[in-house]
């Protein structure tokens, strides 16, 4: 629930928002987006049960939830988004993306397992939202100065940390992590060896870029961090293992040089 009066949590609700339900219906309904979505970007969804699922759940009723709020709020400012504003908004989007073609429009629904109703709901939130924003923002007034003392005070957050890019691979096996490194060695870590063992061993989409991606400092485990901006350009690192996290070996290939932080 939130705020005071709220109605009770039915069998078919998965939060209450004052008055307003949030339905098992759409909670299902953004969980099989997000598995489409890994799904298209080459990814293994979590399993059930799984921290990374619990992430995923909880992240998926924090947005109905918020949504449910910011139609509450609207609804108290005297805000209402109609159905003539969301066909408007929709007509504009149609002619960005799909140049005003509607079978584009309605192949690129059916890739994604949508509906015309829900992206019509999508945008009407999306509406309501910026006209939330548009009135609380309205008559606010923040001076150059206050900008400048807020940076100050907040700078390390607008801050890039170093980055580097790197080709990975995560393997299970140490056996199998031994055989690979050796693969990489002997073709002198040619770019045909890695995309083979990428998209043998990769479960995300580094199997689409043959083993590369670009890494933040301090973004994944300690141990691949650290070797990964340390080791040198152009040569491949025996393996490693992490036993903090992945429980798994990691084969890395630094392929540029470390990016200072700005």
């Amino acid at each position: 629930g939130s705020g005071g009066g709220s109605a009770k949590l039915g069998s078919g609700d998965v939060a209450v928002v004052g008055s307003d339900h949030i339905s098992q219906a759409s909670f299902a309904l953004l969980m099989d987006q997000a598995k489409r979505s890994y799904k298209q970007q080459g990814k293994t969804f979590p399993k059930q049960g799984s921290t990374d699922y619990q992430t995923i759940e909880g992240q998926a009723v924090t947005l109905l939830v918020q949504q449910a709020e910011r139609e509450q709020k609207a609804k108290s400012m005297g805000i209402t988004v109609t159905d003539a504003q969301v066909a408007a908004r929709l007509k504009s989007l149609k002619k960005t993306y799909f140049g005003g073609n509607e079978a584009k429009y309605q192949a690129q629904l059916k890739k994604q397992g949508l509906t015309d109703a829900q992206v019509r709901e999508d945008l009407e939130s999306q509406l309501v939202s910026e006209a939330v924003q548009a009135k609380l923002t309205k008559s606010l007034k923040i001076s150059d100065a206050e900008v400048k003392k807020y940076y100050e005070q907040h700078a390390s957050t607008y801050t890039q940390p170093s980055s580097r890019a790197i080709r990975y691979l995560k393997i299970d096996k140490k056996a199998e992590a031994d055989a690979a490194y050796q693969q990489l060695l002997s073709s002198n870590g040619s770019q045909k060896t890695w995309c083979t063992l990428a998209k043998k061993y990769a479960q995300d989409q580094s199997a689409q870029t043959c083993g590369k991606e670009t890494f933040s400092k301090g973004q994944t485990v300690p141990v691949f961090d650290k070797i990964a901006f340390s080791a040198p350009t152009n040569k491949v690192h025996a393996p490693f293992y992490d036993a903090t996290e992945y429980k798994s070996w990691f084969i890395v290939e630094p392929v540029s040089a470390v990016k200072a932080a700005v």
